[in-house]
């Protein structure tokens, strides 16, 4: 499993000595990317649960 806390991304990629304007542009990055993902995942699991679903009612009404 990928670690995509948004913490420890933090502490990897956002430095001191860096500019402040790329800080902001890594930390933007970095917001953006654990939501999108978690997104994608909620997306896919809707999907499954849609199809699940229609297994069932193919399964009991007809």
């Amino acid at each position: 499993k990928v670690d995509y806390d948004y913490h420890t991304l933090r502490k990897k990629y956002v430095y001191p000595d860096r500019s402040a304007y790329t800080n902001n542009i890594i930390s933007e990055m970095l917001n953006i990317k654990p939501i999108s993902l978690a997104m994608a995942d909620l997306g896919a699991a809707l999907v499954y649960l849609q199809f699940k679903l229609k297994m069932e009612n193919t399964k009991y009404v007809e």
